[in-house]
């Protein structure tokens, strides 16, 4: 029986990653019985124009590696476009930093992320778990954890998706919330009187001590 061949794309505008990101999925895949192809871009416009180009060839792209911070987009916006656009393959989301929204980049389409302080382990175990399972999400035993633990927080309080939604941009405007949301003001506003009830409280910083608390939000770093 033949293997399906895998189209590997890794987006990350440091080339010293890109490439060590490559032979670490290429030493683990050495020994796959499918075929497999790797190429790689610096920005969110190459991976779209790449993607498109490669739709109907005979090697379309089949998983996605990227870097949540991109020059021209973030990769959360380059995961919307690409799901929009009827996208199917992985999509894997790695970051440096320790401050990134996981439903944020969920929500996004994406099917897992990997923070680069991981071990390298790590990330060639959702690689291969990906390749192997394309329509599930993957995240580190430690994410399940804090997601785990931050839902069922949430759920005690009965606070709602929508309501859990306007908690993890709780640092924002009411503007800026409803343009993240694509929602009005008013709708803000109606939210955080419903949070600020459930939870007995008056003010935004106790929302936001809240959010940390329940592990919605991380800790700030000193």
């Amino acid at each position: 029986m033949s293997v399906s061949p895998y189209h590997i794309l890794i987006i990350d505008d440091h080339e010293v990653t890109r490439f060590g990101l490559l032979q670490w999925i290429r030493v683990s895949l050495r020994n796959h019985e499918a075929e497999v192809r790797f190429s790689d871009v610096a920005r969110g416009a190459e991976a779209l124009a790449l993607v498109r180009s490669a739709r109907d060839s005979e090697h379309p792209i089949t998983m996605i590696v990227l870097d949540i911070d991109l020059p021209d987009m973030l990769g959360v916006e380059l995961t919307r476009v690409l799901r929009s656009e009827g996208f199917e393959g992985v999509v894997l989301v790695v970051s440096g930093s320790n401050h990134v929204d996981i439903y944020d980049i969920l929500d996004s389409g994406a099917n897992g992320f990997v923070p680069k302080e991981a071990e390298h382990t790590v990330f060639l175990e959702a690689v291969l778990w990906l390749l192997e399972h394309p329509t599930e999400t993957w995240l580190s035993p430690a994410l399940h954890r804090r997601m785990f633990h931050s839902d069922n927080v949430l759920q005690k309080k009965g606070i709602t998706p929508a309501e859990r939604n306007v908690l993890r941009f709780i640092t924002l405007s009411n503007k800026e919330i409803a343009d993240k949301l694509t929602i009005s003001e008013s709708t803000v506003k109606k939210h955080l009187w419903s949070i600020f009830q459930k939870l007995g409280i008056n003010s935004r910083q106790e929302a936001h001590n809240f959010a940390i608390s329940s592990q919605l939000l991380e800790t700030p770093r000193r």
